[in-house]
């Protein structure tokens, strides 16, 4: 009768939907319950199974443990270690039963947890490391202080043969190495270590080698510090100290059997040689009064790395661990800064790469009964997988990175007032041409007192970033409206007049203000002092014509401009258009003066200029749908920009025209791609180019939903290229949109 109550009562038990506050603990003074499930037995049941559970706030303080089996009978346990900050490392032997599940309550205790007066466990292979205070006194604390290993990290490991710091950074650091090894029968052994820094070998409680003081592997490589021992059968326990200050690191344990000869080298004590205990993971906690925690995954390493500025930047994906879809639970991370993630999936972070940063967060799982808390920091145990700044896909995530960032920060709070130097130049490293928007947006509308104080060589690419993210909103008032607060306080004149051309080019492209750009273009003018400045400002005053439909005085201002562009190379030396747009911008003034196409008549004869010209059109065409094709945005604006400055008298023929056209077009910047394009097309000449410039305008103006105008150009693609695809196509397009 009673076995049949048990099996009744378990099953009910098991239904699902039992609230968890009805589940009471089989421990009645527990105010903790962790179910674990066992993932590897031990080969004996002395070496026990192994338990780390995550603490930061959510273990009782002084915890005082019990662990039961799946019957609810008591399992012998030991503490191997407790940092509150992090985790706490326990051992408890396998239950007899074969079932994969065990109980582990936790309550408060009323003092120092008490240290166990004997026990058979023999937990092995151990590595604990405790930053700071590198010593070897610092080190034998962790095996004799208790609980163990007080503010360390530690877990199992192969073997006793390192060259780093498992659990932090590599300077500055203690560590032991603890576990058991099995002789079938009694040997002779030579036992030595080889290590960096100071080490000490303890076999069975007491001390065999030492090789103390700062010094480096050189002396001991071989294995020259060590000592002979005769062992009888059976299990031995090893107990290896060591620290690091810094350098180099290594902390190796070495043996020769006896059955090798005495020239033989000692290697490696691994494989078979220790004992190994069992591992287990946590599933789920429960606190008495129904609360369930949740734990976090992936702080303590980080996904992989982009380094930029003096440290690298890390991107973190965490994982809230133990919380069910039947719990009711609300998830949310809290970043320093006042940054708020609340998320059930994984959320990314990115965090500064420095060793001796110390960055932390909070995870809160809330659900009916109330809500659990847990304090995790930020660190990388080994180093993370580098990133490449010339993948798209790897910028692409440290931007999606840096926008969840951003949003974490509620408005109008500022979202960037404490970024580091290394974020900044990561996140400029990661934008690319029209590809910022969100993150710029947010970053200029809420931080611009942040932004106004950086360095140049960080706000300059950031405000380029942000003019082409105005262009894309469409909003020409808000866009005019920023290029004069940027302009507001700037006294680097090229910047100024950098904004001078971002006016004029809205007006121009954008709006479709002639009157607005020559105004804009003549200030520009009346402004300009130096050469270069008035090169460019004659550019412009070419461009405002060439659009108003005013060829032959564009083609006026545009020779002029040519002339006096001073850093223009021979047409030999036009293939070298993928230059970077800094080094681009820096040839508009200073350095050698170079010889326009214009600037002596003996230079080309009249009835030769236009082959080089069409030649130099040609591979400059070329070279700029090449970088396209690889979705290069900033070579193609670049090069482009270039031959602007070079040649400028090539947008009367309409191929550096329908050639910007494209660069905007691929940028998704329509608006501006339309605009040039109509300018390409304008005029009753007949050329080889005309088709595409009408075509591309076409599709311009349909990704624009200007229905009118687009119907408008289709009719006269009909009319002028009478049966050519270009002509079909606009006729099905006619179609669809309505004659």
């Amino acid at each position: 009768m009673s076995l049949r109550v048990g099996t009744l009562l378990l099953l009910l038990s098991l239904l699902p939907g039992t609230p968890v506050a009805a589940q009471k603990p089989a421990v009645p003074q527990a105010t903790l319950r962790v179910e674990a499930a066992i993932r590897q037995r031990p080969a004996e049941s002395d070496l026990g199974i192994y338990l780390q559970i995550p603490d930061g706030g959510l273990l009782p303080a002084r915890p005082v443990i019990e662990v039961r089996d799946a019957a609810g009978r008591p399992l012998e346990s030991l503490l191997l270690w407790h940092t509150p900050a992090d985790a706490l490392g326990l051992v408890f032997r396998p239950p007899a039963a074969s079932g994969d599940g065990v109980t582990v309550y936790l309550r408060p205790g009323s003092g120092a947890p008490a240290k166990p007066a004997r026990t058979t466990l023999k937990p092995s292979l151990f590595a604990f490391t405790r930053s700071g205070s590198a010593s070897l006194d610092n080190a034998r604390r962790m095996a004799t202080e208790w609980p163990p290993a007080r503010d360390a990290f530690g877990g199992p490991v192969e073997r006793i043969g390192i060259r780093w710091n498992p659990f932090g950074p590599d300077d500055h650091f203690s560590s032991w190495f603890t576990g058991w090894f099995r002789l079938d029968a009694r040997e002779t052994l030579y036992l030595a270590t080889i290590s960096d820094e100071g080490s000490e070998v303890h076999l069975d409680g007491s001390l065999l080698v030492a090789w103390p003081g700062r010094h480096t592997r050189r002396a001991g490589a071989k294995g020259e510090y060590g000592k002979e021992v005769t062992l009888d059968a059976g299990w031995h326990r090893i107990d290896y100290f060591h620290f690091e200050v810094d350098g180099d690191q290594e902390m190796c344990l070495v043996w020769r059997r006896g059955r090798d000869r005495s020239d033989v080298l000692p290697v490696f004590m691994e494989g078979n040689a220790w004992g190994r205990t069992g591992r287990a993971e946590v599933r789920r906690m429960v606190y008495a009064d129904g609360r369930v925690a949740g734990w976090v995954e992936g702080h303590l390493q980080a996904e992989d790395y982009l380094w930029t500025g003096s440290q690298p930047v890390h991107r973190h994906r965490l994982v809230c661990r133990g919380v069910g879809s039947g719990d009711g639970a609300a998830i949310t991370w809290q970043f320093s800064d006042g940054a708020t993630v609340t998320s059930s999936s994984p959320c990314t972070w990115l965090v500064s790469g420095d060793p001796a940063a110390r960055q932390t967060a909070v995870l809160s799982v809330k659900t009916p009964a109330g809500v659990a808390r847990q304090n995790f920091r930020f660190a990388s145990f080994t180093a993370p997988r580098a990133l490449a700044l010339d993948r798209p896909s790897d910028r692409l995530l440290y931007r999606e990175a840096f926008l969840d960032r951003v949003r974490a920060v509620p408005p109008p709070a500022d979202p960037c007032a404490a970024w580091s130097g290394d974020l900044w130049s990561t996140l400029v490293a990661v934008l690319e041409p029209y590809k910022g928007g969100p993150i710029l947006t947010e970053l200029f509308e809420r931080g611009w007192k942040t932004l106004r104080r950086l360095p140049a060589d960080v706000r300059y690419p950031l405000e380029d970033r942000f003019a082409e993210t105005l262009r894309l909103r469409g909003d020409t008032a808000r866009q005019l409206a920023w290029i004069a607060r940027l302009e507001e306080g700037e006294r680097d004149r090229a910047r100024l007049f950098r904004w001078h051309e971002e006016r004029i080019a809205c007006h121009l492209y954008d709006q479709g203000d002639v009157e607005a750009a020559r105004r804009a273009a003549l200030r520009m003018r009346e402004r300009a002092v130096t050469p270069e400045e008035i090169q460019r400002a004659v550019l412009r005053l070419g461009d405002v014509e060439c659009v108003g439909g005013n060829r032959d005085q564009a083609a006026r201002l545009y020779a002029d401009a040519q002339t006096r562009y001073r850093q223009q190379r021979r047409l030999g030396a036009f293939g070298e258009s993928g230059r970077p747009a800094a080094a681009a911008h820096a040839g508009r003034g200073g350095g050698t003066s170079g010889r326009s196409l214009t600037s002596r008549a003996g230079d080309l004869k009249r009835s030769d200029a236009w082959k080089l010209y069409a030649v130099n059109d040609a591979a400059q065409s070329a070279t700029i749908r090449a970088f396209l094709e690889q979705d290069a945005l900033g070579e193609a604006f670049a090069a482009l920009e270039q031959w602007e400055n070079a040649t400028p008298m090539s947008k009367l023929s309409g191929d550096l025209l329908l050639t910007a056209g494209r660069v905007y077009f691929h940028a998704g910047d329509f608006r501006r791609a339309a605009a040039l394009l109509k300018a390409a097309g304008q005029g009753e000449a007949m050329s080889s180019n005309l088709p595409d410039v009408m075509e591309l305008h076409l599709e311009a103006l349909m990704r624009l939903k200007r229905t009118e105008e687009a119907r408008e150009v289709a009719r006269r693609i009909i009319m002028r290229f009478p049966g050519l695809p270009v002509a079909t196509r606009a006729a099905r397009l006619l179609q669809q949109i309505g004659l």
